[in-house]
């Protein structure tokens, strides 16, 4: 099949039911100003429901624009959309664009729906977008009120593969022209059958092949929601007619479609039976707006803003062999930007990542500082693109030593490649003073710990590298003072433990390797990125232009004042805190410094979750 075919991945298809429409879940006036008009208002319902369909459920806000000159950006910033369309008007395109990630492109100049489609393949065979919403009336089948409308949403076939995508139809140069024949055969509920699939849906699990009778006998939920009273009831009566029309619906099938392929509004009814009839007699009682024992309706709260989301990314430390070989077999979203980020290394290292993580014989081992931190970076940038993939978006990142690098480039301050050269060339830097210095993670106060610091004499050996949390602190300096220091704390009853890495960072003796990073990294070229980046030097959101070799110079040699940085990150009213790397080394001092100001979590199960649904 051609490298151009077109998966159909959501579609909506119906004729005209004189139901109500939801104006105001469009954010479109409801007071007759605007002049109505049933086969728009058809066409918008239709071109939403087939976003629905597939899944994909865009959180706008939370999606900072894409930027078409930067394709690496896609897995950082989200999906590029482009939304064609055929007798939609400025109002209701403008309303549904709303609805989209920002930066969508609109195109309602189209003079029919097959025109729309063709112009939304286009766009997707060119590389000017990841998904196409494309629609037009005279598309869906005709009723007693008028034409029909259809609506489809599209993503090139190779991609919708790679992932996970349930694909519905396939279009080609040779086959796009059957369409409308294929969206009037289209049913308009999620999880229905619809023409051939292209790509067989998966063998049903034992979850959802209960033995005979045994789903019949247990009581099954029907949500449904909507932005308002009256919309909530015109789609119950939506449902009722689409099941009087379609008698082999599976309750359960029905139910799986309604709770998991359509996004959740203010207004809910819940129909709940343990038999078709049942069902269907609280689905009627919901659209004429009545009571019955089987339905229950209510009102949410009004829309919250949504919580804002800081993806933290920790230094070195949390390594270990084989790290990141699970995600490699497991998520191809994953392996394919781990190997981006291998491509953008090997000239800087002579080693290829994947070998590297999965142990390959001759590839160097995960044991030395200019292996250990580009491999790390590379697992962040790969774990950040996976999530971002899956529908996580953070508001915020947050570097913290070596993380700082991978912040920097997922906040899009720097590019894939500038990025590589600095882990690169900046860890073989530290390389050479391998052996010099150690690091000691303690449990205890930054007073408790300059106290004993001075009471071990080590005035000038050993300095206090980072604060991390209220008790949470890290120890720098040279070997034996450090091991001394090390002795004295445990003795002493407190919980110390050195920190996996060779070297005794954030203390003036890192002047040494100043001049050799200047000249490594001379001629970076930062930027500023679309999301705030926050750094420790600048106790805040860095100015992205500021991650200059003079930057990367400091920032090895200054202590990391980390639990002062986290505070100003809640300061600005984000509420959830997430440590993305190999093992949850900061999760602790973020937890001790939020206390109940945030929720704070690990990147490691939430990555294994995404990789279990590519």
């Amino acid at each position: 099949m051609s490298q151009h075919a077109i998966a159909v991945i959501g579609r909506a298809c119906r004729p005209p039911q004189g139901t109500g429409f939801d104006a105001e879940f469009f954010g479109l006036p409801s007071d007759g100003s605007l002049p109505p008009d049933p086969g728009q208002d058809l066409l918008l319902e239709l071109l939403w429901e087939a976003v629905e369909d597939a899944g994909f459920v865009p959180a706008p806000h939370a999606l900072p624009p894409a930027d078409p000159a930067d394709p690496a950006a896609s897995a950082r910033r989200g999906p590029r959309v482009v939304l064609a369309s055929a007798g939609l008007g400025r109002e209701r395109l403008g309303a549904l664009g709303a609805l989209l990630p920002p930066g969508t492109a609109t195109d309602g100049a189209r003079r029919s729906g097959p025109a729309a489609v063709q112009a939304a393949c286009r766009a997707l065979r060119r590389g000017e977008a990841d998904l196409a919403l494309a629609g037009g009336r005279g598309l869906g089948p005709a009723g007693p009120a008028g034409p029909g409308a259809g609506a489809v949403l599209l993503k090139r076939l190779d991609r919708a593969r790679l992932d996970g995508d349930r694909v519905l139809h396939v279009l080609t140069a040779d086959t796009q022209a059957a369409l409308r024949a294929a969206l009037r055969h289209m049913p308009d509920l999620a999880g229905e059958a619809a023409v051939a699939p292209a790509v067989p849906p998966p063998a049903p699990g034992p979850a959802s092949a209960p033995a005979p009778g045994e789903a019949e006998a247990r009581p099954l939920p029907w949500p449904i929601s909507a932005a308002g009273p009256e919309a909530l009831r015109a789609q119950a009566r939506r449902l009722a007619g689409h099941l009087a029309a379609h008698p082999g619906a599976g309750p359960a099938d029905v139910g799986l479609s309604l709770a998991a392929g359509r996004a959740t509004h203010r207004h809910r009814a819940v129909v709940i039976g343990a038999d078709r009839a049942t069902l269907l007699a609280g689905l009627r009682a919901a659209a004429d707006g009545a009571d019955a024992p089987q339905m229950v309706r209510g009102a949410g709260p009004a829309p919250a803003e949504p919580a804002r989301v800081a993806w933290v990314f920790s230094g070195s430390g949390g390594q270990w062999h084989g790290m990141g070989a699970g995600l490699l077999d497991a998520s191809p979203v994953f392996r394919e930007l781990t190997e981006e980020c291998a491509r953008a290394l090997a000239p800087h290292t002579g080693w290829w990542l994947p070998d590297v993580l999965r142990g390959a014989p001759g590839a160097p081992a995960l044991d030395a500082e200019d292996v250990i931190q580009p491999a790390h970076f590379a697992l962040q940038v790969a774990l950040a693109g996976t999530l971002r993939a899956h529908g996580l978006r953070p508001h915020a990142v947050v570097g913290h030593c070596a993380g700082e690098v991978a912040a920097a480039h997922v906040a899009g301050a720097l590019t894939l490649a500038d990025a590589a050269r600095v882990i690169a060339r900046w860890s073989q830097a530290q390389a050479t003073v391998a052996g010099q210095g150690r690091m000691i993670a303690v449990a205890a106060t930054e007073e408790e710990v300059r106290a004993r610091l001075g009471a071990a004499g080590a005035a000038g050996r050993l300095s206090v590298g980072a604060v991390n949390g209220p008790a949470s602190v890290v120890v720098t300096g040279d070997p034996e003072a450090a091991d001394a220091f090390l002795a004295l704390a445990r003795a002493d009853g407190l919980r110390a433990t050195p920190v996996a890495a060779d070297l005794g960072a954030h203390r003036p003796a890192m002047d040494a390797l100043r001049e050799r990073i200047l000249r490594d990294l001379d001629g970076l070229e930062p930027r500023p990125g679309d999301l705030p980046c926050y750094v420790p030097l600048a106790q805040g959101p860095a100015d992205g232009g500021q991650f200059t070799a003079e930057h990367w110079a400091r920032m090895l040699r200054e202590p990391v004042p980390f639990a002062r940085l986290t505070r100003a990150v809640l300061r600005d009213g984000h509420t959830v805190l997430l440590e993305l790397a190999p093992h949850p080394v900061l999760t602790p001092a973020l937890q001790e410094t939020a206390g109940a100001g945030a929720a704070v979590a690990s990147s490691t199960r939430a990555a294994m979750a995404a990789a279990a649904s590519s």
